[in-house]
């Protein structure tokens, strides 16, 4: 809306400055289909007006044949997950030319997709003023693997007004076998000694 309202700002600027009657004004929008400028004015500052103003109205004719873009993005607590865990997320939505905060869209729809492509968990949230947060819940019975979460709107879907947002995450096996490499060092030290330990984890 913002947007409509500073493109109609801009065309009426124009026709203030060129100062413009109807009747020029029809000429001028009639004769932009043919992309041809009436030559009834010889003024160089009013056909400059004239051929901006032009410019203009085709711009926003041709940006509202189509919906506005959505644009979707979701910031994951990490990447890598056990079973068990919980994917804490938070989403970030825009709208249109100007990327403003989506009021396009109040609902968010974010799906977990295991490894043959099946949805195994779906979540839907409230868009507030662009941003929305949630999580996901990795139950013990998903199988280990490269997981797909997927986050869009229902006009993403319906009406292609913009491409869904996808991550790859890894779910690791909850019981893992892990080996501990212990180093303990004497310090050798006037009065007394110290021992300095160290572990690695593989």
């Amino acid at each position: 809306m913002r947007h409509n309202f500073f493109r109609f700002a801009i065309l009426w600027l124009n026709i203030v400055t060129t100062g413009l009657s109807a009747q020029e004004l029809t000429q001028i929008t009639q004769s932009s289909n043919q992309d041809t400028v009436s030559q009834s004015t010889p003024v160089p500052d009013q056909i400059a007006g004239q051929s901006l103003f032009i410019g203009l109205m085709k711009e926003y004719m041709q940006l509202n044949q189509s919906p506005p873009r959505e644009k979707i993005y979701l910031h994951l607590d990490r990447p890598n997950y056990m079973q068990g865990d919980t994917i804490w997320f938070k989403a970030y939505s825009w709208c249109g030319y100007d990327q403003i905060p989506d009021t396009l869209s109040g609902v968010l729809y974010v799906d977990l997709i295991n490894p043959l492509g099946r949805i195994v968990l779906k979540r839907k949230l409230l868009i507030q003023s662009g941003t929305s947060s949630g999580d996901l819940y990795l139950d013990t019975i998903f199988k280990p693997g490269r997981y797909m979460v997927r986050a869009y709107t229902r006009p993403m879907q319906n009406i292609n007004t913009g491409e869904p947002f996808y991550q790859t995450i890894t779910i690791n096996p909850l019981n893992q076998n892990f080996q501990v490499e212990c180093t303990p060092v004497i310090l050798k030290q006037v009065g007394n000694d110290s021992l300095q330990v160290s572990y690695r984890f593989f």
